[in-house]
């Protein structure tokens, strides 16, 4: 079971990291190594067809040819978790309700001190890439 966390820096221990830099970004360990690395950007993911069971998109931006991108690579029994802050007034997932497909779980959870909007989306066996 591929887990793909996209700008990921090793935060998930299961998942690999779709990174365009090798070195951490964040926290008491940045400028070390991510583990498990990728390179590369969620714009172009080198990755075969309906291969990742499960992507994860915490705090990295949603734009229409990273969403295509992820659509792609997802299995067609997969799912989708994204999170990211609530900025005031804007659904922060609101292009990737129109993009992709299946079915939605939307909550929000704590993560810290910080509300996240937390929307998973359950891929569907008849997922057209």
């Amino acid at each position: 079971m591929l887990i793909l966390d996209v700008g990921g820096e090793g935060r998930h221990p299961a998942a690999w990291n779709l990174n365009p830099s090798p070195t951490k970004t964040r926290g008491a360990d940045r400028g070390s190594p991510i583990c498990r690395l990728i390179l590369g950007r969620a714009e172009a993911i080198p990755l075969p067809e309906q291969s990742v069971h499960c992507v994860i998109v915490e705090r990295t931006p949603l734009r229409r040819r990273a969403l295509d991108e992820i659509r792609r690579i997802t299995n067609p029994a997969g799912m989708i978790l994204l999170r990211h802050a609530v900025p005031p007034h804007v659904d922060p997932h609101r292009l990737a309700l129109e993009v992709l497909p299946g079915r939605v779980r939307r909550r929000t959870v704590q993560i810290g001190r910080r509300p996240v909007q937390e929307t998973v989306f359950m891929m569907s066996q008849t997922m057209r890439v």
